[in-house]
């Protein structure tokens, strides 16, 4: 395992960490949660496959921590996933249709006015 992640860091072009920085202050939400914190970019096609898209933005997506490992790489590191940004697109949509809003609380005011004028 240490000798897979060795070679990886080898294949990393001197431009990456540059482009990685820029790319996260552009792309700052997760695309699968939205969450901002624990942001990773993630190669949609990975380096090892094709290192030529390695500095390539079209190949690139974000991510979060935990996001990563899932959609990225189907809970499995060894793993990638070429239909990541359409699993994530999926799941974002979900969040957003399940998501719990909050009732908003009417003014004192209006509340006592209807009570009055309602009973």
């Amino acid at each position: 395992m240490l000798k897979f992640i060795k070679n990886l860091f080898d294949l990393r072009s001197s431009k990456w960490n540059c482009l990685r920085k820029k790319y996260l202050i552009e792309n700052n939400k997760c695309i699968a949660c939205g969450t901002t914190k624990k942001l990773n970019v993630h190669h949609i096609e990975p380096v090892h496959v094709n290192y030529l898209r390695e500095l390539d933005e079209n190949n690139l997506c974000t991510l979060c921590q935990t996001c990563h490992f899932v959609f990225g790489h189907l809970h499995n590191w060894s793993n990638f996933n070429p239909k990541v940004l359409e699993d994530a697109k999926s799941h974002l949509k979900r969040i957003k249709e399940n998501r719990i809003r909050k009732p908003i609380k009417k003014p004192f005011l209006l509340n006592l006015i209807d009570k009055i004028f309602l009973q």
